[in-house]
């Protein structure tokens, strides 16, 4: 299988969620919705500080915060099937191509159409840029491992950070992040662990604060 054809695949499914979550968005709003509305003006909401502000600057740029809030949830949706698709084929690298093509893609597949990630994606939610963000920092801890660097081990601790600012019970993933950059680490093993917990903890708790 081509490079090419992996990445076909895996944007393909992403812009079908996306297409999907939006043209199934639920008629009425959910209550949290009416929530984010009322903490729009003041740009905060306890949990997921990046939330707001993004929803925010999405509605001045759309002019209406329900039609923003959806747009913005959707596309996530359909980037978190991409990053899905992405870490299945690392996981599945064992098998061959055509297998683990098979088996990422059933895997992204499944994520689209999961209730759970379904209901969140297609109306306003903060999950959707939760689960993305999680994914996005499980992605970048897997490219580690076949080439160890303390850049990679900083760009792993920043997208944990922005985890943790997507929701803050993301903080439980740095125990991922440390047991991986740890066990795949080459050298001084307890480096890259603390180069990723310092940058995501300097950026997660310097906004917490």
């Amino acid at each position: 299988m081509s490079e090419a054809l992996h990445r076909r695949t895996a944007l393909g499914l992403g812009a079908a969620a996306t297409i999907l979550y939006l043209v199934t968005a639920p008629a009425i709003p959910n209550l949290d919705w009416l929530g984010y509305l009322k903490l729009l003006p003041h740009n905060f909401a306890a949990g997921h500080l990046l939330y707001m502000p993004a929803l925010r600057a999405l509605t001045r740029l759309v002019g209406d915060g329900l039609r923003a809030g959806r747009l913005y949830d959707a596309l996530l949706g359909g980037t978190g099937v991409v990053l899905t698709y992405s870490i299945a084929r690392r996981l599945l690298a064992a098998w061959d191509d055509e297998a683990a093509w098979l088996g990422a893609a059933f895997a992204a597949g499944g994520l689209l159409l999961s209730y759970g990630y379904w209901s969140e994606a297609n109306d306003v939610e903060a999950y959707a840029a939760a689960m993305v963000a999680l994914l996005a920092t499980v992605r970048m801890a897997l490219s580690f491992a076949p080439h160890p660097s303390v850049g990679r081990a900083a760009a792993t601790g920043a997208l944990l950070g922005v985890a943790v600012l997507a929701h803050l019970s993301h903080v439980l993933l740095s125990l991922f992040v440390v047991h991986y950059l740890w066990r795949h680490a080459r050298g001084r093993r307890w480096l890259p662990p603390l180069v990723a917990l310092a940058v995501g903890g300097a950026l997660s708790l310097g906004l917490y604060a």
